[in-house]
């Protein structure tokens, strides 16, 4: 579970001592990658094991009151949407669960829509997709016959996104070099 070379590990519980302690946990039903693979290295291993999880330590040698280390925390070291966080050792009996939620598909009007209404979408659904964009989703499931599901529209616009696609670096560049040349000028 540890690369001697470039890890260090402990058994047992950690204590802050004289200083204070962070722990930094996932919570539940957040993914867990390192968990999941520990998990199954262990039952490679012949060893038993119900459940793991993981979590981050940070200890301070000087005692710091609880507003410092929540506002250290808050600003440095934890997203509060996934995780949790621990001003002591925490190590529960039992690990919590995320609530049951049940799946419901829902499919997003969009066939009969105006372009006022497209661009609307867009926006409130926070999709960040050009009208042209939405026209283009709008096309492809009229031609489905049917309506996207909040989901694949969601993807789409992910997958069209600036962050995945660089839409302003796919623009047409002309250089012009300093004898007045254009790049569609030269001939390679």
């Amino acid at each position: 579970m540890a690369d001697p070379i470039v890890e260090k590990y402990e058994l047992g519980t950690k204590r802050a001592g004289n200083g204070s302690i962070i722990e930094i946990h996932l919570k539940p039903g957040v993914m867990d990658p390192v968990a999941a693979s520990t998990e199954m290295a262990l039952r490679d291993m012949g060893i038993a094991v119900r459940q793991v999880r993981t979590g981050r330590a940070y200890h301070f040698e000087k005692k710091l009151d609880r507003k410092e280390l929540e506002r250290v925390a808050a600003r440095a070291l934890a997203n509060g949407v996934i995780e949790s966080v621990h001003f002591e050792a925490f190590c529960p009996k039992e690990f919590s669960v995320a609530h049951e939620q049940r799946f419901e598909l829902r499919r997003v009007p969009l066939g009969g829509l105006a372009d006022t209404e497209l661009t609307r979408l867009s926006r409130d659904a926070h999709l960040f997709l050009s009208l042209a964009e939405m026209r283009a989703i709008q096309s492809h499931f009229r031609e489905q016959g049917r309506e996207p599901t909040d989901i694949e529209l969601e993807t789409l616009a992910q997958t069209w996104s600036e962050h995945c696609v660089h839409k302003t670096l796919k623009s047409a560049v002309e250089v012009i070099d300093d004898r007045g040349m254009s790049s569609s000028d030269t001939k390679i």
